[in-house]
């Protein structure tokens, strides 16, 4: 799956229609929303990546806790929702508010929704990178 499918396809009308029965957004804000965020958290991780100590941390959190397995159960996303808050919290840290504030304005989801909307994202948008992250070390001979 390459990130267009994750946002298009299955995975994310799925996330879409819970986001919309639990926080009455719309899927098509929703949609729009991961299709701004996705490539946003992978951008800011890649830049925090540059750092070795954060390199590893983030192999050992994708390793430990997001193995793709979130994209077979997407009831999960509801459920990890808050573990995405953290998420946010470490990869924006203090630009996480400014970072919202953006979302929302592209979006046209309201300041109240966009945190928790994107904590349920966070996690699926993890276990992608991890999924991805899998099948790289298998392509490479790693494993």
């Amino acid at each position: 799956m390459n990130l267009i499918d994750l946002i298009t396809g299955n995975t994310g009308n799925q996330v879409a229609q819970q986001a919309e029965n639990k926080l009455g957004v719309s899927k098509g804000q929703v949609i729009a929303l991961l299709a701004v965020a996705a490539p946003l958290i992978i951008s800011y991780l890649k830049n925090k990546s540059q750092d070795a100590a954060e390199a590893e941390a983030l192999n050992k959190t994708l390793d430990k806790n997001h193995d793709g397995s979130i994209l077979n159960d997407l009831s999960q996303a509801e459920a990890r929702q808050a573990e995405g808050g953290s998420i946010l919290d470490h990869i924006f840290g203090g630009q996480k508010a400014t970072v919202e504030n953006q979302l929302s304005q592209n979006t046209g989801i309201s300041m109240d929704k966009i945190g928790p909307l994107l904590g349920m994202l966070a996690p699926v948008i993890m276990g992608y990178i991890g999924k991805e992250k899998q099948l790289n070390n298998v392509n490479s001979g790693g494993l």
